[in-house]
């Protein structure tokens, strides 16, 4: 997992998974963190109010990375979840269409007004 752009002021509900060993999905400053275990699927959720996105400039920016000591690429399995104001999210979404790139690395299932995220593991990490 590289990025994942969501919106503010929406509860965002992870599915937790891995393809290839025990992972542990987390971000400090977003207070989650889940064992990414093959073959079974956990979940966490999470949520940015407008105002932490105002307080960081329009766009609030977390790191994500595994917290298991999982294999040689362990140190290498970092990524980020931008929230951005509801408006400026439909906008980004509405232009992900036939985006293969986004497609094979996410869905979101719900609509624009209740995103749940779900992103296959590549050999880590997975949201």
């Amino acid at each position: 997992m590289n990025e994942l752009i969501v919106p503010a002021d929406q509860r965002i509900d992870l599915k937790i998974t891995s393809r290839d060993v025990w992972h542990n999905f987390g971000s400090s400053d977003l207070r989650i963190k889940s064992d990414a275990i093959p073959g079974e699927t956990s979940e966490t959720w999470f949520t940015v109010s407008s105002e932490e996105v105002r307080e960081q400039g329009g766009e609030a920016t977390y790191l994500v990375e595994c917290f298991e000591l999982c294999g040689a690429g362990h140190s290498a399995m970092k990524g980020q979840i931008t929230v951005i104001p509801q408006d400026e999210w439909e906008e980004w979404y509405a232009g992900t269409e036939g985006d293969s790139e986004t497609a094979n690395s996410s869905s979101v299932e719900g609509g624009p007004a209740t995103p749940s995220v779900k992103a296959p593991a590549a050999g880590g990490v997975s949201a």
